[in-house]
This record gives structure tokens, sequence and C-alpha cells, in this order.
């Protein structure tokens, strides 16, 4: 609890959002992968056709290397991620573990990522530099008058998404700059909304908690 208070002293992001993400990348660090990273890099580094994601993961490579011989951060022949190279209990890349990640104690040791809190703080470090906005909301549901001009206008403003259907039924949201935020993360409408989903759980659990202890 006092590593998310520091988190959001300091960076000015919903401790329930940095935990949410958290239980959502990996269980809390329950299941932080099983993939030897630089196995994975490497074979992901030379062996896709698309010439983008080649690139995306050479530089990865590099970046994991430079992490593991120069910050001796981890060994980089025993390190374990993500089936794409992601590390940690927030399964960074390496160069997001390069620019993001910091340490929680005041020292002179590298941070991290296996560390809950250092994932912490550099889950809130990652937020409030890809535009969080203390206090805003992060997604909501159209309003009646909302869907209204919605139906009746054919652009669609920027800040209203649609998600898959259910049941035929087209559903709508008005996002957030703190919604961009975490797509920063994982650039994909259903993550963001079970990060805002299980955020908002996660709080009125703990506000229903609050109460029954007063």
């Amino acid at each position: 609890i006092k590593t998310l208070q520091k988190a959001e002293s300091k960076f000015h992001v919903d401790p329930y959002t940095i935990v949410a993400i958290l239980g959502v990348e990996t269980n809390y660090g329950a299941n932080t992968g099983s993939y030897r990273v630089l196995d994975a890099l490497g074979t992901l580094a030379f062996s896709t056709k698309n010439k983008d994601r080649t690139y995306f993961f050479q530089d990865q490579l590099k970046d994991f290397i430079i992490l593991a011989e120069n910050k001796k951060a981890f060994d980089v022949y025993k390190t374990k991620g993500s089936y794409a190279g992601a590390i940690g209990i927030p399964q960074f890349m390496p160069s997001s573990y390069i620019a993001y990640s910091i340490r929680f104690k005041q020292d002179n040791h590298s941070s991290n990522l296996f560390n809950k809190d250092d994932a912490i703080m550099s889950v809130a470090n990652y937020l409030n530099k890809h535009g969080w906005v203390h206090k805003e909301f992060i997604e909501r549901k159209l309003t009646q008058k909302e869907l209204t001009n919605l139906k009746n206008k054919n652009n669609r403003p920027k800040n209203i998404i649609e998600l898959n259907e259910k049941d035929q039924v087209k559903e709508y949201r008005v996002i957030s700059s703190n919604f961009k935020a975490i797509m920063s993360y994982n650039p994909k409408y259903n993550y963001a909304m079970a990060v805002s989903t299980l955020s908002d759980k996660i709080r009125a659990q703990t506000q229903t908690q609050k109460s029954d202890d007063r």
C-alpha cells in the first residue's frame, strides 16, 4: 500500500489502475513467462517475414543485451519472460525497461521488474510519461443524448470508440487520455477495457472494506 501511495504521490497515477495492469499482465507476478528471453527475442528478430516486426525485435534484442550487460539488471542467459520477450511483473519489453523502469529504493542499484515495489513504480512512471491525467476518468458509457447524436452523425468523434458487438448490439464508450495511456501499454481496446473494468472492481472492493472497518 505504501508503494502505491508513493507512486500516486510522485506520478499522479491512479493506484487502482496500476494494480489492475499488474493483475492483467501476470496475475501479480504469478506468471511472468516461461520462455528464455534471449531465445524468444533472437527467434523473432530473425524469423519473421514482416520487416517492421523484424527491425522491432532486433532493436529489442539489442536493448536486452545492453540492459543485462550494462545495468546488470539480470542474467542475460537465464532470464525468462513471455513468448515475445516481455520481462517481469509488468511485462516490459527491453526498450521500455530501459526507458521507464525505476527503482523504489533511492540507491544506486538497478531497477528489478521482478520486484513488486519496482514494478509498481515503473508502471506509474510509464503511464505518467504516456499522458496520464490525474483524477480523470478512463472510459464511460455514452449518455442517451450522446448516443442519439452519434446515430445522427456520419463522422464519429475521436473520443468515442466502438467495441466488439455483443448479441448483435454495438457498444460504444467515451474514452479519455488515460484510456489512450493504457493502450500505449497494449494497443487493443479490449485490453484497456479489461484494465478499466478491473480497476473499478478493485476500487469498489477497497472502499467497501474501508467502510466495513469503520
